[in-house]
């Protein structure tokens, strides 16, 4: 229902008290409807707001987990250390094999027999080495002598003594657990 002169005139309201009424009437009127143009403006906002905190959403769910990438990476560098450090152990103890009289190959074969968690290296040499050393010197002390003066070098490394190779041959399979010889 409208708010009009014609309506107070029929209520009975005196024509001035109408002006006044009218008046007032439009000033609370002009008010809300500023109001409501606010909330409007402000309910459109809101819309883009959740439209952007949506997409925040999505786009922080397809970013990769940063803690999980730096768990991973740890988990990679550890792992390069630890072959560095297996590595570094495994050439100081061919060295240090070599050193003692092994060729190559068998320097090889004997790196089977240490157990390079105990191993300890230090400034690129083996910690304790002569303790480390002592067991597979006593029990392969046939496969660490230095090469007899004269001695020939065959292809595969073995050394030939004038006897054919069959002492040295069975040096070999020994070191690799190979205890009878294969006739062809």
């Amino acid at each position: 229902m409208a708010f009009t002169r014609k309506f107070l005139s029929a209520l009975g309201v005196e024509a001035e008290k109408i002006d006044e009424i009218i008046t007032a009437h439009t000033e609370v009127t002009n008010a809300l409807i500023t109001e409501r143009d606010g909330y409007k403006v402000k309910a459109e906002k809101y819309e883009d707001v959740t439209k952007e905190r949506d997409d925040f959403k999505k786009k922080l769910e397809e970013t990769p987990d940063v803690d999980k990438i730096q768990k991973e990476f740890e988990a990679y560098k550890s792992t390069v250390e630890g072959e560095k450090t297996t590595t570094m152990k495994v050439n100081a103890l061919k060295d240090a094999l070599k050193e003692n009289g092994a060729n190559e190959k068998i320097a090889k074969l004997l790196l089977k027999e240490f157990d390079l968690e105990k191993v300890e290296v230090e400034d690129g040499k083996i910690k304790d080495i002569e303790e480390i050393m002592k067991p597979i010197s006593e029990q392969y002390s046939d496969l660490l002598t230095a090469q007899p003066t004269g001695s020939k070098m065959d292809v595969g490394g073995i050394v030939k003594n004038g006897n054919n190779g069959t002492q040295d041959d069975a040096l070999l399979r020994k070191a690799m657990g190979i205890y009878e010889e294969k006739k062809e």
